[in-house]
């Protein structure tokens, strides 16, 4: 990872030091920062032999490219098959269909 990258990431946990009543906010700020060092670690070990951003795209595109179709496909299929129930609002029913996105 990136130096600057990792003073970023340090200033979540150093603005957000643990208190009791912090708890959840500080774990759910721990875990963000662990991932992304986790995935910056794998990114980097990944992809060092390769020599441009243009090959590490393009691996990337190969990795996840086609799951992304099938994701993209299966919410649609949902989004599409939704009807809204009789008598409920227009807004809850809008909601419903956000959520599924």
């Amino acid at each position: 990872m990136s130096m600057k990258s990792m003073n970023h990431l340090s200033s979540i946990l150093n603005d957000n030091r643990l208190t009791r009543p912090n708890f959840s906010d500080w774990l759910r700020d721990l875990n963000i920062v662990l991932n992304m060092e986790t995935l910056g670690y794998i990114l980097e070990t990944q992809h060092e032999n390769m020599k441009s951003a243009r090959e590490v795209l393009k691996n990337l595109r190969e990795l996840y490219e086609e799951n992304n179709r099938i994701a993209q496909y299966e919410i649609s299929k949902e989004l599409f098959r939704e009807r809204m129930q009789e008598g409920t609002k227009v807004g809850a029913h809008v909601q419903k269909m956000i959520r599924q996105i």
